[in-house]
Parts: structure tokens; sequence; C-alpha cells
């Protein structure tokens, strides 16, 4: 990288939200084609995962006035007319509208279609639609016989915009007829079914070159964001309108993962399959490549939009590539830098003799690793052991066993050597940013940060040089603390509860993962937690065991839509049992393994009540220890099946 003179950078990973940024930088991934497509789209995803920047993508007014770059644009549909509604800036204001199914069908339907009709005249006046003024007033006249639609005296409905301005007035009096506690049906709700009128309007724009423009066919793209924040009721009812889509007119639902129920819906859908709709998932759980992929992308366009604003030459010869910056360092080299800093020689006399144990059984013995002579400390008190284990085993299953269990090398190696576990690397940057774009820029934007702080000669960000490990870990390390005290916020909804849950379950994986050398070595990367809720786990005081159900899902609920905690399994909201476990950035506070568990420990909601009920009085702590020491009661049977079978890695 060349220097870029006397300039100074701004911070180019700075967090926005998009209604805060001017200037946008969009990288657009493959799935962005499902939600840019003609059929209705659930979009699911946790908090800062880009869900609004792909529906904003297809929003035909934020194309027209922001200033947005878009990169990878082969994966846009241009024929896409989009309409962008927020939940929360639209409706929320009105939630007792949405107990109402008639209300509620009426109200969305027709408040999105008004802007449908907006934009249809919008996109005819900038020439990217060429409609006829007899084909529209022929269309407006139908709809207005139709549903016995009748302007004031004052007025004429004619065009697109008039009969979008009729309907927004409609929308204003079916919300006042809500609100009003009236226990008659208003005459206003019947005036105008907004399902019927959906479908008819697509229908009538079907039979019409309305949207055909110089041989192109264009669709209309609804999209709903945040809808997560409807009721369960509600959530029904916004799915029925998805699943109703027709041509030219589809509906996409976005949503925070473990919060909205893409499948709740009324009778009157009960065939309605999965089939039916595109289902996009942002969380890239199962595809970690492509998550690593759209992140190496983000940092090279920041990094050099941002080099560029400030080069008295060309900024670079080549792409900016993530991984020359941070590194790619594996288990084994981080356990090597950890251990050349540690002092307990106690430990460090012992690896010699079981690394001459294990190059005696390998067929490249000058290859053993140190914490492969670390974990079989850990996991075999004596010499003999170990011997007669490696017997059972080929070279090759020997290194796998040892390479399956690298991440319990850190984790355990930094509470048995008192350090802390380094957090450095692509891998482990990857691992923290867990799926969340959000938290991805916040962590660079860290490293960025103390980066900065630096002799501006020795500034990565400037030449393009390595990041110092020990900067990494401390980049990391800062903004874990940051993202959980901003957690602990007083003002919102469940604070002190979800603070202790947080606390509680931290702890306990951290305990699981290091508390007893050989167990945390032989079962590494368990912190996932499997919670109960069958009926057998209620008392006899069914009511009060209901209402403790209720709030253990309520917190769950809020530990997930704030990113303190990912779902692996089930929905919160029904499921008998969900597996859950805590997201990856906050791993540095709790010093646990830079790894995505995979262990299952279960635990009831019970426990978890003992744990955030102000009756129990139990320390977060206290309460990790106990549920501890219960899971350790089902150890032996699993280290049983571990050690005495040879192919177990």
């Amino acid at each position: 990288m060349k220097n870029p003179g006397a300039g100074s950078l701004d911070n180019p990973f700075s967090v926005r939200r998009w209604e805060f940024e001017t200037d946008h930088v969009v990288w657009v991934p493959a799935k962005a084609k499902k939600v840019l497509g003609q059929s209705p789209c659930h979009i699911q995803g946790v908090r800062g995962s880009g869900k609004t920047a792909l529906l904003r993508l297809s929003d035909y007014y934020t194309r027209k006035s922001s200033r947005m770059h878009v990169f990878n644009p082969s994966n846009t549909v241009d024929r896409c007319l989009g309409v962008y509604v927020n939940f929360l800036d639209e409706f929320t204001e009105y939630f007792d509208l949405y107990d109402q199914s008639e209300y509620y069908y009426n109200y969305t339907i027709l408040y999105c279609y008004a802007k449908v009709f907006d934009l249809l005249d919008d996109a005819n006046r900038d020439g990217v639609l060429t409609i006829k003024l007899a084909t529209e007033t022929e269309i407006v006249k139908k709809i207005t016989l139709r549903f016995d639609i009748k302007p004031s005296k004052y007025e004429t409905i004619d065009s697109f915009v008039s009969l979008a301005s009729f309907l927004r007035r409609h929308c204003r009096k079916l919300r006042d007829a809500a609100l009003s506690g009236s226990s008659e049906t208003p005459e206003i709700i019947l005036m105008i079914s907004g399902i019927e009128f959906a479908d008819w309007v697509c229908s009538k724009l079907r039979e019409t070159d309305v949207l055909t423009s110089d041989g192109a066919n264009y669709f209309i793209k609804i999209s709903v964001d945040d809808a997560h924040l409807a009721s369960p009721d509600s959530q029904k009812r916004i799915n029925n309108i998805l699943y109703r889509s027709q041509a030219p007119i589809f509906w996409n639902i976005a949503y925070v993962e473990g919060q909205f129920d893409p499948f709740a819906i009324d009778n009157r859908m009960k065939y309605v399959t999965a089939h039916d709709r595109e289902f996009v998932d942002l969380n890239y759980r199962d595809e970690p490549r492509e998550f690593s992929f759209i992140c190496e992308k983000i940092f090279e366009i920041r990094v050099t939009k941002e080099l560029a604003s400030v080069a008295t030459e060309q900024p670079s010869d080549g792409p900016v590539d993530l991984k020359s910056y941070i590194g790619r360092l594996s288990f084994e080299e981080m356990f090597e830098r950890m251990l050349a800093k540690s002092k307990k020689r106690s430990v460090l006399d012992s690896l010699n003799e079981y690394k001459e144990a294990i190059a005696g059984a390998m067929d490249r013995p000058n290859k053993v690793k140190s914490y492969q002579a670390f974990l079989a400390s850990c996991i075999f008190p004596s010499i003999s052991e170990l011997r007669n284990f490696l017997d059972q085993r080929t070279s090759e299953q020997i290194d796998n066993y040892f390479r399956q269990k690298g991440a319990a090398a850190l984790a355990v190696g930094a509470r048995r050597l008192e350090l802390s576990v380094p957090y450095e690397g692509f891998n482990t940057l990857m691992y923290l940013a867990d799926g969340c774009l959000r938290d991805f820029l916040s962590l660079c934007s860290e490293l960025f940060e103390l980066d900065q702080e630096r002799p501006p000669a020795k500034r990565a960000f400037f030449h393009g040089d390595h990041l110092p490990t020990e900067l990494q870990t401390r980049a990391f390390t800062s903004y874990a603390k940051k993202y959980s005290a901003g957690l602990h916020d007083p003002r919102q909804p469940y604070s002190r509860e979800l603070s202790k849950l947080i606390r509680g379950l931290g702890h306990l994986t951290y305990l699981l993962q290091t508390e007893d050398y050989r167990i945390a070595s032989l079962l590494p990367d368990r912190g996932i937690f499997r919670i109960d809720f069958e009926p057998s786990q209620r008392s006899l005081f069914l009511e009060e065991d209901r209402a403790y159900e209720r709030l253990v899902r309520e917190i769950l609920k809020e530990a997930v839509y704030t990113g303190a905690a990912r779902i692996e399994d089930g929905s919160i909201g029904i499921s008998t049992t969900i597996d859950l476990r805590l997201a990856g950035v906050l791993s540095p506070e709790l010093q646990l393994a830079p790894r995505k568990p995979f262990r299952i420990s279960s635990i009831s909601y019970l426990q978890l009540r003992d744990l955030i009920s102000p009756q129990s009085g139990m320390e977060a702590e206290d309460w990790s220890y106990r549920v501890y020491n219960q899971l350790s009661e089902n150890i032996p049977s699993e280290i049983a099946h571990e050690t005495l079978n040879p192919r177990m890695l």
C-alpha cells in the first residue's frame, strides 16, 4: 500500500443506521436476487445483518434520492420497483389497531397500496414507465366503481395520485375508528376489503401495459421492515397478506431472528406451505464462507474508498486484503504465542515429557505441537495412560483427535497458565462477528482506532501492514466490554433480568470450558444450551409456572433481539425445546474459547426461572456453579465414550 501522504484517515468502519447515512456503499450478496425477485419472501437475521440495506436496494425512492454506490450489481434486479415500509416508523403508533383483524388487514394493505400508486405516478413522471393517460384514467375509474369509492365535494379521483390521496385519508378514518373503542363494526370497515382490493388491483394491472416500458416488464415489491414488532396475532395477518401475493405485486417481510413466526397463519390460509414463498436467512449459520466473503468485500471497499480520499498517489496496486491486515492464525500458532508469555514452570516443564510420548507414536515425530502435549497433560494424569491411549490409534487419528480440541487448548490453557485468551486472526474475527455485519464493522472500527494511536510510520491502515496480534486482542476485548455494557441499560425492558441471564449463562459457559481441565479438554466446545419447556418440568403450581414460563420466553426473546444470544434451533414463542448460545462477540469479556460451540448442555426453564426471578435472590455466579455441578453429574458416560472409542475424534 502506498503512503497516502500527510492526510489523516477518517474511520472507514463507522457504524450508523441506514437512515443516518447520506452516502451508501453497498455490497450486494447473491441472496438479494430472492429479495428482489418475483415472489413473496421472508427475510430473517440478527440486528445489523443487513436486512434494511437489502430492502432499501429495491426501494424506488431510495435508489432515486440517495448517493448509493452498489458493488456487485449483477445480483440486483433492474425490473423491480420497490416500496419500503418500516413497521416501527409507520405502524407502531397504532398498536391497538392490530388486535382487530379487519381493521388490520384493511389498514395495512390500503396504506401500502397508497404508496404503490404514488410510485406508479412518480416512475411515470421520471420516464421509467410510460403509462398512457387514458390507461391510468380507466384503471382508476374501474377501481372507484368496483369499490364504490365516492370523492368528496371538492375532489376528483381520476389519477393514481388522487387515488393514493383518498386511500391515505381512508386509512386515517380506519385508525380513528379502531382507536375509538366502539364495539360496533363501523361502516368504514365494510367499505373496502383490503384483501379484495389488492387482488382486484393486481388483476387489472395484469390486463394492461402499465408496468411495461421499452419492452421490459416491471413488477412491484412491497417491503415491510421490522415486522417482528407486531403482536403474535398480527404476525399471522402479515403472513396472510404475504402469502396472498400475486403478480405483479409481491411482498417482502423482514424481521429479527426468533421474534417472528413465518409459519403462523390463520385458518383461511391453512393450505399454504413454505414452498409458496422464498426464505432468506441472513444469519449465514450454515454458510460461514459466504459471510466471510461478504466481510472481506466490505472491508476492501471501505478501506480503498477512504485511502483514495486522502492519497496523493494511487492508493494501491492491488485489492485491499483483510487477511493481510490481521493474518490467518491457527489455534496452534495462537497457543504458541500464549505459551511464550507464561511463567508457570511446573506446567511448561511437564510438556516435554508428553511431547516425547506423542512423538513416539507419530509418523513424523518432529511435528508434534505444543498444544497437543498440553491437551495430553490435561486429559491423561500419567504418561502410561497416554501411551495406552496412543497405542490404539494411528498417527492420523492422533493428529485429528488433538486438532479437534484446539479451541480447548486456548481456553483451558489461559486459565491454567494464568493468562488471557488470545483473540487474533481472520477466523477469530469471523467468529466474533457471528453473522452480524454491524458487529463486524464495529470490531474493525475498534482495530482502526487503536491502530491510529500508534506512531504514523507504524500504522497498518496507512501502509497495508499486518496489525500486531496484541493490538487485535485489545481491540476485540475492548469492543466486547462496550457491547456488554450496552446490554445493561436500565431504560430497556427487562434490563435487570437480561443482565442476569447473560452473566449467568456466560459464567456457566466459562465453567464448562475451563473449570475442570480434564473434562473441558475431553469435551471442548460446550456452550449451546437446550432449554426445556416440556410440561413435565412444571410443578403443581400450574398458573405460577406458566407465568414464569412466559417471563423466561420474554427474556430469551429480548436476549436474541439485542443480539446477545443466537438461536440454534427452535422458536422462542412456541417450541418446547430451544437451543440457544451466547453471541460470539461476548467471548473476549467472558474469556471463552474463540470458536463457535457445538456441544449441547440441557437445562430446564425452571433453572432459568431461578436465575432471573427476583424472589430467588440468587447471584448469577452462584447460579452458574449450581447448574454446572448438576450438569457434571452426567459427564462420566460421555467421557467413557470419548476415550474408549478409537475412532472418536
